[in-house]
């Protein structure tokens, strides 16, 4: 009885840790005040305590305590003891424990999630699995790369007075949806080495040209930077690795897709000429408007004359 529990509670966790990864990029409610972060904060939170429950549970099937040692265990537990002490000693423990309104994360709950989730992946996550949460990330940034190239054509997704601008995204806003698409496109093109069937690379690879596609059409001027560095990062592994003439030709494509689409992006000619009137918005602009962020100063000065 026990072993089965112990079994059981292990799938749990293994399942619960790959869904966990599909859905916070992609989740949201339209049902609170703040439909995004904190919506994907307390689903990360939630689940995060729920399979550290059921840890838990199987500790006690299995009359052990197991843990994984990484050499990233002792930083982890020192970080969260410093938050709970700065919690204790906070000038609003409050506060510091329900996070700010309406965003919630950095609040001691959701780093304690965090952390656990660490744990939880380094102690049951084995290859299969591993493949799974790999999958299930592609899947993810994926499915918002798409949502975000419909919507920047005019199509709303859902229909909806809320989800009718062009930049609308599950995501939350491109400032967050662009990074992400920065690192899923060479991280998806690096899952896809790890498959030796022809299929199933060219499904990764065609994932990656969706992102990427996504990527330039959102055009966002700081993601570049985390782009490169993930390219760099994936390119340290290439010169182990063996390519097809085909799969050569694939990257080459790859390549003049992303410099095209941020060509017609950029230089308002081409993009008149050929975006513009596949638009379909009263909004034509090639160029989608993003969330405005004011300099620190310029915040500070705001709050202090408010």
């Amino acid at each position: 009885m026990k072993e089965n529990v112990a079994i059981l509670s292990a799938k749990i966790i293994q399942i619960g840790l790959v869904i966990i990864a599909f859905l916070i990029p992609v989740f949201f409610l339209p049902t609170t005040s703040e439909f995004y972060n904190f919506n994907k904060t307390t689903l990360l939170t939630v689940a995060s305590f729920f399979l550290l429950a059921v840890w838990g549970v199987k500790m006690v099937a299995e009359g052990r305590v197991r843990i994984t040692r990484t050499p990233l265990d002792l930083p982890l537990l020192i970080f969260l003891g410093a938050y709970i002490l700065a919690t204790i000693f906070s000038i609003d423990p409050i506060l510091s424990v329900l996070g700010w309104h309406p965003v919630f994360f950095g609040s001691l709950p959701s780093v304690a999630a965090v952390v656990s989730l660490y744990f939880l992946a380094s102690s049951h996550i084995n290859s299969t699995y591993r493949q799974a949460i790999y999958a299930a990330l592609a899947a993810s940034a994926s499915i918002l790369a798409l949502v975000a190239i419909v919507q920047y054509f005019g199509i709303s997704i859902l229909g909806t007075s809320w989800s009718a601008a062009r930049s609308w995204t599950p995501a939350g806003d491109l400032n967050k949806l662009a990074p992400f698409l920065a690192v899923a496109v060479p991280f998806t093109i690096s899952v896809a080495f790890i498959y030796r069937q022809t299929s199933t690379r060219y499904l990764y690879y065609a994932l990656a040209v969706i992102q990427l596609l996504a990527f330039s059409l959102i055009n966002s001027t700081l993601a570049y930077i985390p782009l490169l560095v993930a390219g760099l990062f994936a390119l340290l592994f290439l010169p182990k690795l063996k390519f097809s003439s085909e799969e050569k030709s694939f990257f080459g494509v790859l390549v003049g897709v992303a410099v095209l689409v941020a060509v017609l992006t950029n230089i308002s000619t081409f993009g008149n000429a050929i975006l513009k009137p596949l638009i379909n918005n009263e909004d034509k602009a090639t160029s989608i408007a993003k969330p405005i962020r004011l300099p620190l100063s310029a915040a500070w000065q705001t709050s202090a004359s408010s």
